[in-house]
């Protein structure tokens, strides 16, 4: 993240899918560090390593129906961090 996005992020509701391991993780908890309330989305396998930092949403994005009702909420972004699929 560069000084801009970092700037701009405070309060931004942030959306996350994936986030708990490499380039995610590391993007959670720069948000967290800047203020933005972040919504983490995963399948549950892995711990969410951000405790009740963050909202923690499970779910399998190839459930389309699932996925939609949490992108239904408006989001200022939307991360996809899933290296599958």
């Amino acid at each position: 993240m560069n000084a801009r996005t970092v700037a701009n992020a405070k309060g931004m509701r942030t959306l996350v899918i994936g986030g708990t391991e490499f380039i995610g993780r590391a993007t959670v908890s720069a948000l967290l560090d800047v203020g933005a309330e972040v919504t983490l989305v995963n399948r549950g396998i892995t711990p969410n390593p951000f405790g009740c930092s963050v909202r923690h949403v499970r779910c399998d994005r190839r459930q389309a129906e699932a996925l939609s009702s949490v992108l239904e909420e408006g989001w200022d972004a939307v991360l996809d961090f899933v290296a599958f699929e």
